[in-house]
């Protein structure tokens, strides 16, 4: 999986985390690449994020923050890692994410980035 794809990967699976009401939250449910309904974010949301994510995860210390904002629908949002650990010989960060639209979403999530360089939730 090349970098774009992990970036568009983590992208729709924290949307999916994010906008889960389901009992299968956290069961390892498959979340696809799209707008959820009600969730009013657009693909360009969604890439704005991704790419907030990567920088944040890969240049930020602990407390930093990487906003995003989309002028074209005034959606935005922020990544902050909170932590930084080793999950056996993975370098991981739990970090905040942050999703502004009508309403705002804010969750606690953990990823580890992986021996070919991309992030994957944990």
């Amino acid at each position: 999986m090349n970098r774009l794809s992990m970036k568009l990967w983590v992208g729709s699976v924290v949307l999916g985390l994010l906008l889960a009401s389901s009992p299968a939250f956290g069961q390892g449910a498959a979340w696809r690449r799209k707008t959820q309904p009600g969730s009013a974010l657009t693909a360009s949301d969604l890439a704005l994020q991704d790419a907030a994510i990567q920088r944040g995860l890969d240049r930020l210390p602990n407390d930093g923050v990487e906003p995003w904002k989309n002028p074209d629908t005034g959606n935005s949002g922020s990544v902050k890692p909170v932590a930084s650990f080793m999950d056996g010989e993975l370098r991981c960060r739990q970090f905040e994410l942050e999703i502004v639209t009508v309403q705002t979403r804010q969750r606690v999530l953990k990823a580890c980035r992986q021996p070919d360089g991309t992030w994957k939730l944990h």
